[in-house]
């Protein structure tokens, strides 16, 4: 039996997030714990705080966040996981319902 390998990236940690929506530029807090290749926290933002739950694959990674702000208001985020010589970053898309935007986040803390 062979187990799987580990995930190649760790996103745990304090993440600060910029994504241009339908009302302007929007900046988020994600907190992103990491259990294998789960991934779970809590997002900080102008609606508010929503969980967090996700995954990733390799480099690639996909969360979503449950916003308190209408029946079934979901955000998904997909993107992929960026190191750098400045620090490490996140880049991607957000779609909620028909509204997609790009996001792009630097880790402010590793956990």
């Amino acid at each position: 039996m062979t187990r799987a390998a580990p995930p190649r990236i760790d996103l745990t940690g304090e993440w600060s997030l910029r994504m241009n929506g339908p009302q302007g530029l929007v900046h988020m807090t994600l907190r992103i714990a990491q259990n294998g290749d789960a991934l779970s926290g809590t997002a900080e933002g102008p609606m508010g705080t929503a969980e967090l739950t996700g995954g990733i694959d390799d480099e690639s990674f996909s969360f979503s966040l449950a916003i308190d702000s209408g029946p079934g208001f979901v955000m998904m985020f997909t993107g992929r996981f960026h190191r750098q010589a400045e620090g490490d970053r996140l880049a991607g898309t957000m779609r909620a319902g028909e509204i997609a935007a790009e996001f792009s986040a630097e880790r402010v803390e590793r956990t």
